[in-house]
């Protein structure tokens, strides 16, 4: 009589036990389908304070005209951990922030109007693989990123803290300004009135056509040569000025541009200008043989910046 009881209170246990485990199953469930929910909800809200951020502060700019810069903090990634994008594409007057969500499914993709479409990035975060056209402004960002935005010539420009950095040097000039375009025959007037050696970069500002230009002099007497390298460009390169004394210039921009000079003509200013359609960014690397140790990099308000010119000691320069 017991050996039945005892099967019929088996058999009722695994029945309790499976309805249990199919309850704990179903809740958990629903409290996980809850959370995923939550997180979804509160990265939306993120994402979307995120872009409204980031187009209050270009608005903001664009209110208060040429010549006005602020900084801006974009957070390493989404809420939940998302790698995420910052996008202005032609024609739309919105900047969009696309990144991954906390559950599966398609990228997510917030937006805010901006009141303007003319935004360039010159940051080298912004030469990655997402830039899918040259009309495309694409910013990757990998981690916690400080940013200044400066707006000149009616465009928001994003950029670097500084504008002119190498190693621990950081500081930030002004351009000098001019109705016209400059030549390497200029740069001696612009020298002799900073009192400074003929070792010098600045950037010059076309106001009758919107360029800006790269200037840069070496103090090269005879038998002397001078080699550098530029790249990490961003931007468009309109035009190359350059002298090299006795031949014709070495300036090779297929890939990352490359100048040499030497010092066979006394007196004439050895250096080259790069003219950009408008913003840009770059790097100068010394090569081994460079006739002196520093550079002065000329700024408009009377500052002046002194770099290492030794090989190898790169030089970064981004305008505005």
């Amino acid at each position: 009589m017991n050996k039945p009881n005892r099967c019929q209170v088996s058999v009722e246990l695994m029945v309790v036990t499976s309805v249990l485990i199919t309850i704990f199953i179903i809740v958990g469930f629903m409290i996980y389908r809850n959370y995923v929910k939550t997180q979804d909800l509160k990265l939306h809200v993120f994402g979307n304070r995120l872009a409204k951020n980031i187009a209050s502060q270009i608005n903001a700019l664009n209110v208060v005209g040429d010549g006005h810069a602020t900084r801006m903090s974009l957070p390493e990634r989404l809420l939940g951990g998302g790698n995420y994008t910052v996008n202005f594409y032609p024609g739309e007057s919105s900047v969009f922030v696309e990144g991954g969500g906390f559950s599966w499914g398609p990228e997510l993709k917030f937006s805010s109007p901006i009141s303007t479409e003319r935004v360039v990035c010159l940051l080298q975060q912004c030469k990655g693989q997402c830039n899918t056209t040259t009309e495309n402004q694409c910013l990757q960002v990998n981690g916690t990123l400080d940013v200044r935005l400066v707006r000149y010539d009616g465009t928001v420009y994003i950029t670097p803290l500084y504008n002119v950095m190498q190693d621990d040097v950081a500081a930030y000039v002004e351009a000098y300004d001019g109705p016209g375009n400059i030549s390497v025959d200029d740069i001696q007037e612009f020298v002799k009135d900073a009192g400074v050696p003929w070792d010098v970069m600045f950037v010059y500002h076309n106001r009758l056509n919107g360029t800006y230009n790269l200037v840069f002099s070496l103090n090269i007497t005879n038998n002397e040569m001078a080699e550098m390298r530029v790249g990490d460009i961003v931007g468009e390169v309109i035009s190359v000025q350059s002298r090299e004394a006795g031949e014709p210039p070495e300036f090779n921009l297929d890939g990352d541009p490359q100048a040499q000079w030497n010092g066979d003509a006394v007196g004439k200013v050895t250096g080259g200008v790069l003219e950009f359609k408008r913003g840009f960014s770059l790097c100068v690397t010394p090569q081994e043989r460079m006739p002196s140790q520093t550079w002065v990099f000329l700024s408009s308000d009377g500052r002046h910046v002194t770099l290492d010119k030794g090989s190898g000691r790169k030089v970064c320069i981004t305008y505005p």
